[in-house]
């Protein structure tokens, strides 16, 4: 399954020492960067 994203944040730069990778969940409307648009209880149950 392919994921385009143009996120990379800190990820992109430690990639250069250390191996790295990044979580991704489901937020509304896709907008992941201010927590009232995730749903914590969903990703509580899915760990």
């Amino acid at each position: 399954m392919l994921m385009p994203s143009g996120t990379g944040h800190d990820a992109q730069s430690m990639a250069l020492i250390a191996p790295t990778a990044m979580i991704f969940s489901p937020s509304k409307d896709g907008a992941v960067i201010l927590p009232k648009n995730t749903d914590f209880e969903m990703l509580e149950k899915n760990k």
